[in-house]
Parts: C-alpha cells; structure tokens; sequence
C-alpha cells in the first residue's frame, strides 16, 4: 500500500504574516507584561515608597492612571488594527512598542498610590485595574502566538476586554476615593441583600431547606441516591426549624435591613464621588475603615444565614449576631459626621443603633 500523503496546510490569508522577528517582539511583551503584572503583587519597594513619602505633593495619581488608561486604549486599537487581516506587520511592530512603553509607567503609577500615603481602598483598586489592564495587554498579543487554523477574525477578540479594563481605569479620576469607596460597599450591600433574600425564602418555607426545583432539575434518581446514602448512616437530614428558631430568623431579617440601610446612607452621603478633592490624612483612614467594615458585615452577615439555616447551635448563632451588630455599630461611628447633622439626620442614627442592640 502506498504511504498517505503528507498534506500541508497553508496558512489562512486571515493570519498574520509568519514574520519571526514580530512573533518574537509578541513573546518579549507578554513577558515584559507578565513580569510587571506580577510584581504588582508585592510590596512596594523601600526605595520606591521612600521617595513617594517624601514627595510634597499629596494629591493621589488618579489623574496620571486615568491619562495612562486612555493612552493604553488608543494604542490597543491602533495594534488591533494592524493586526486585521492582510496583517501589516511593521504598523504592528510599531503599535507593540507604543504598547510595551505604557507598561513601566502603569506599573509606577500604581507604585504611586503608596497605602501609607493615599490609603488602601485607592492602593488595591489601583493595583486590581491595572492588572486587568496587563492581563488584556498579554491576552491581546497571545492571540497571534502561535498563529493558527483557529484564527479567523476580523478584530482580535481580546480588544474588547482590553478597551473595558482601561475605561475602568480612566473612570477612577473621577470618583476619586470617596467614589471608589462607594463602588465597594455597593458591591458589599448586594451581597448582603442577596443573604437577606435568602433567609427570607427560608422563613417563608417554614424552614425548610429541601429544594424541590432542584431536584425536579437533576432528576429523581439523584435523590434518591441521597436518601439511601443517608439510610446507610452518610448525610442527616435536619430536623424542621422550631418556631423559636423562625422568630429569630425573623428578628434577624430586620437587623440585617437595618444594616443594609445604613450602607445606602453612607454611600448617598459620606461616600459621594470627590474627584477634585484631596482627602485629609484621617479621612482617609476612616474611609479604608468603612470599607473594611463593609466587607467584614457582608461576609459574616452570610455565614449567619448559613448558621441560622444548618440550625447550628444557638450560642453560636448567637455571639455571631452580636458581633455583627457590634461591628454595624462600629461603621456607624465611624460613617456619621456629627456635626454636620440636622436633627433629623440625628434622629435616624439614633433609631439605627437601637435596632442594632
């Protein structure tokens, strides 16, 4: 029998051209990007954050990411735009260098948000959008290393997610930290609302944590797998909640709303986008510590609903409410602004931390 032919593919004319030495600048970015991505996870050099501190001017860098961010999503575009089949190569090449002299400056620019100078909140969201920033940067080059059968396209596809990273980036000039802050506990109070609604469903099926839907989704035989497991001693099905454990789940909803109120006070007041004004050194920190705090609640207040669902012991339940409540107090100290206060405003906080007792 005659040996099979060796068939040769041709390249698609959708793919760049096979242009070693552009294929070569394409692996030397992704790891210039990478090298820095990485780097934005450690501390922040003594000699960097020396001269950071020393600086006369207080003013956090937002405006230089912002600038940075929307220098990055022209060059972007231009790269991609090279990069459309009949590939231009030296455009290309041209457009990678452009690219590649951001990285240094994003990288120092994050360098710049030093903690101990312009608080944590801006240090980490500087550091989390910029390595978005370089994860698109090396996402865009790795589409043509190597070039292949698959790259049919008309625009590289992680253009797209390269452009969303830097118009995230640009937009922190103008919330400033107060707006930064704001975004996070808005994320903070959806989590919290999310175990709010969760504990509810719970109250209104009794207490019950059987999931007919689901069941209905996987099929019969899946449970019925599970009760012979627990037949022959595996899981224990819970017992029906008591009536003392839905009141106190009941009880529980109310304080959790009261602190989900107390997160859209403090973000439709002390947390309003400042992008021109520079924080004083205390505010700062009070605001890392609303934003700690938020977290903190949000996590905790969803392990209660889980306690409070797995009907673990009451003592336990019990330090884990008061600790919450202990720590919504706490945010509320540190989110009012006394003086400021009508005595209606007043009036507000007063019956806030009653509810929280």
């Amino acid at each position: 029998m005659a040996p099979a032919k060796k068939i040769i593919k041709k390249p698609s004319s959708t793919e760049p051209a096979p242009d070693s030495a552009f294929l070569k600048a394409l692996r030397d970015f992704t790891s210039h990007v990478s090298y820095h991505r990485f780097s934005l996870s450690s501390a922040v050099p003594d000699a960097i954050a020396a001269t950071i501190s020393s600086s006369a001017d207080a003013a956090p860098p937002l405006k230089a990411l912002s600038d940075l961010g929307a220098l990055v999503h022209s060059r972007a575009t231009n790269f991609s735009l090279a990069c459309r089949p009949p590939i231009t190569v030296d455009a290309a090449k041209k457009s990678l260098e452009e690219l590649s002299g951001l990285v240094g400056p994003l990288a120092a620019a994050v360098y710049c948000t030093l903690p101990e100078k312009h608080g944590r909140s801006l240090y980490e969201t500087a550091q989390q959008n910029v390595s978005l920033v370089f994860s698109g940067m090396e996402a865009l080059a790795s589409e043509l290393i190597p070039a292949d059968e698959s790259s049919q396209r008309g625009r590289l596809a992680s253009t797209g997610v390269l452009w969303e990273a830097c118009n995230d980036l640009t937009a922190l000039n103008n919330l400033g930290l107060h707006g930064i802050v704001q975004k996070k506990v808005e994320g903070y109070k959806s989590m919290l609302q999310d175990a709010i609604e969760d504990l509810e469903g719970w109250i209104e099926n009794g207490g019950d944590d059987e999931d007919e839907d689901w069941d209905d989704a996987f099929g019969d035989n899946d449970s019925e797998t599970e009760d012979s497991g627990d037949e022959e001693g595996g899981g224990k099905e819970l017992d029906p909640a008591s009536e003392a454990q839905i009141e106190y789940a009941k009880a529980t909803v109310r304080r959790l709303k009261t602190i989900s109120a107390l997160y859209a006070r403090l973000n439709a007041s002390r947390l309003k986008p400042t992008p021109s004004l520079t924080p004083a050194p205390e505010d700062i920190a009070s605001i890392d510590t609303i934003a700690d705090l938020a977290k903190q609640l949000s996590v905790e207040t969803d392990e209660l609903v889980c306690k409070i669902q797995e009907r673990a012991l009451q003592a336990e339940v019990s330090a884990l409410d008061k600790e919450i409540c202990e720590k919504a107090r706490e945010l509320m100290e540190v989110g009012r602004v006394k003086e400021k206060e009508s005595e209606d405003v007043r009036k507000w906080w007063e019956e806030v931390e009653a509810r929280l007792k």
